[in-house]
């Protein structure tokens, strides 16, 4: 499907989510959108490939969103791929205890109020429904307060529910992490109730939901996509960005052309001359194994007092997480590899089963570390550049660097372009 496209050029630079998102926003409105990625292929940190010692299909990262994220549920409709997100029809979240073996699930139901709360059993051990209302410290809490400086008071909840989603969410150490962003992601998660929190996985894989979908639209709309496209510079010239150098070749802006920046910040910071972006980054590990058998039951499942935080089973690969590893943390992953799997062994009840095939990713710059002194470094999207624009999950959002985080700046980016344009 070719449809005509309208006015100038817009240069998207950056093929990730937040690129991705904006790209396929100005499409959608017809708009001439230029996509370079340095690459050879699209998605970022978000992205599935297939891995040649598993002969799966795995995600290069595990990523677990909300069926709220207003974001997410624009693009995927966009895109036409929501049908491949999968997940529980109600707002509950296993747990399981490494050492003790206690399990337990934290079940708001699928209401508009969390009534199953009142009752113990849906709850974290030990706590009441009184315990659960110290979220409103997060709701209101200022810039500079850490999660656990509001909520470890309470040693029990704080170790069965609030540090292991500080973790998974911020990436963060919770005795470092923003209070604010995580308040921001519970604000949005429960505005409609537990209808909007219930937990979502790509089914079918990052790339086949986020990814694949997006360059099929782009393409579909005369999109030209360029890879191992890589921005060298970025020339200023009368207040505006006039040039760009995209592997070592001229790329002339004309003044009414738009460009919008969707690198990493690492990748931005050289070519954004007075321009504060985050310097620290922590980083994740994601172990993924093949199982004995395949099960048609999805499972998510938090890991209190293992090595992994988080465990994610969908068919016959069972995929774990460790969050908020910090580059002085020192892992020797053939034996991280044997501990992972003891976590899952235990917490899919399958002792004394031989580990198979799999694979253990290290990406050290994950994602931005969410301290607030860090964030304050988050640029906005708005630049003194009037033609140029930001987008990432790494600038200002009021989120932290999710896919929820990366998928809206870009459309952000996108209509502020439009308006520029009109």
């Amino acid at each position: 499907m070719k449809r005509p496209v309208k006015g100038e050029n817009i240069h998207v630079i950056g093929a990730g989510l937040a690129g991705l998102s904006a790209a396929t926003a100005l499409a959608e409105q017809g708009r001439r959108v230029l996509l370079y990625e340095a690459s050879p292929q699209a998605g970022g940190r978000c992205r599935s490939y297939l891995d040649t010692v598993m002969n799966r299909y795995i995600d290069n990262g595990n990523h677990l969103f909300l069926s709220g994220n207003r974001a997410i549920n624009t693009y995927v409709a966009r895109l036409g791929s929501g049908g491949m997100i999968t997940g529980p029809n109600r707002a509950c979240f296993p747990f399981m205890d490494r050492e003790s073996s206690r399990r337990w699930v934290v079940d708001a139901g699928a209401g508009r109020l969390p009534w199953p709360l009142l009752q113990a059993e849906n709850r974290s051990p030990d706590s009441t429904i009184l315990d659960f209302l110290a979220v409103r410290r997060l709701l209101t809490a200022r810039n500079e307060d850490t999660v656990a400086a509001l909520m470890a008071d309470n040693k029990a909840l704080y170790n069965a529910l609030w540090e292991p989603l500080a973790v998974a969410i911020l990436n963060t150490p919770p005795d470092e992490a923003s209070a604010a962003l995580l308040g921001a992601v519970l604000r949005q998660a429960f505005r409609g109730g537990a209808k909007t929190c219930l937990p979502r996985l790509a089914g079918s894989g990052l790339s086949e939901v986020f990814v694949n979908p997006a360059l099929k639209y782009l393409r579909d709309r005369g999109t030209s996509i360029g890879f191992n496209e890589r921005l060298n510079a970025m020339e200023f010239e009368g207040g505006r960005v006039s040039s760009l150098t995209i592997s070592g070749k001229c790329v002339p802006i004309p003044v009414d052309e738009q460009v919008i920046l969707a690198v990493p910040p690492w990748s931005a910071s050289p070519v954004l001359p007075g321009v504060s972006v985050p310097a620290r980054h922590c980083g994740i590990i994601n172990g993924h194994f093949v199982l004995p058998r395949k099960t048609d039951k999805l499972t998510i499942m938090g890991l209190i007092n293992g090595d992994a935080h988080w465990i994610f089973v969908r068919g016959d690969v069972a995929s774990v997480t460790i969050s908020a590893v910090s580059d002085r943390d020192e892992y020797r992953l053939d034996e991280l590899a044997h501990r992972l799997w003891g976590d899952i062994c235990v917490a899919l009840n399958m002792e004394n089963t031989l580990m198979g095939a799999h694979r253990i990713i290290s990406e050290k710059r994950a994602t931005i570390s969410h301290d607030p002194e860090n964030c304050a470094l988050r640029p906005q999207a708005r630049t003194a550049w009037p033609n140029l624009t930001l987008a990432g999950d790494w600038t200002y959002t009021g989120l932290p660097a999710t896919i929820e985080g990366a998928v809206q700046p870009g459309a952000t980016a996108a209509t502020l372009v439009s308006g520029a344009l009109t």
